[in-house]
């Protein structure tokens, strides 16, 4: 069953998703860092990584088919704006991170580790959840009892992995 959204919400999503992205192009040309560069690419590639995570294996998750796809494979269509969602939500911030580690290093310590992980667990559901419980811009297909307001609540502490591991 296709999530309900509407074409406008789809199209400002999408529209969102490649301002930030072009935003995280920018700012990485200008660092003149060839990893940052790295990085940022690597993050925008995580794409085939969120499709098979997301396909029938282990998130089961439908997004709406008004999205634009990058591709298709075996009728699970991956949104061309999952790819720009990753770079600038992932990417975007772990570069921050690295570019401002030894700041946060001295004002933290080593609980800036723990702070990074807290911060990405609580910046999750601010997005995720009104993506998918009032746009429906995709579903999960999940039990009741592993959904917070219809995301998988497993996406809010891998969140805080990913972001604090890279």
């Amino acid at each position: 069953m296709q999530p309900e959204a509407n074409v406008v919400a789809v199209r400002i999503f999408e529209l969102i998703c490649l301002a930030l992205w072009v935003y995280g192009i920018v700012w990485v040309r200008r660092s003149k860092n060839p990893v940052y560069a790295g990085v940022y690419t690597g993050s925008t590639l995580l794409i085939g990584f969120d499709w098979v995570f997301n396909s029938n294996w282990f998130f089961r998750v439908e997004f709406s088919d008004k999205f634009i796809d990058a591709f298709r494979i075996q009728g699970v269509s991956e949104p061309l704006a999952m790819a720009l969602n990753y770079a600038f939500y992932f990417g975007l911030p772990v570069l921050l991170l690295v570019h401002h580690r030894e700041k946060l290093d001295r004002r933290f310590g080593t609980k800036g580790y723990l702070y990074v992980f807290l911060a990405a667990c609580a910046i999750l559901p601010c997005f995720e959840i009104p993506a998918v419980s009032w746009l429906h811009l995709w579903t999960y297909y999940q039990e009741p009892a592993f959904e917070l307001g219809g995301v998988t609540w497993s996406n809010i502490w891998y969140s805080g992995i990913l972001t604090t591991s890279c």
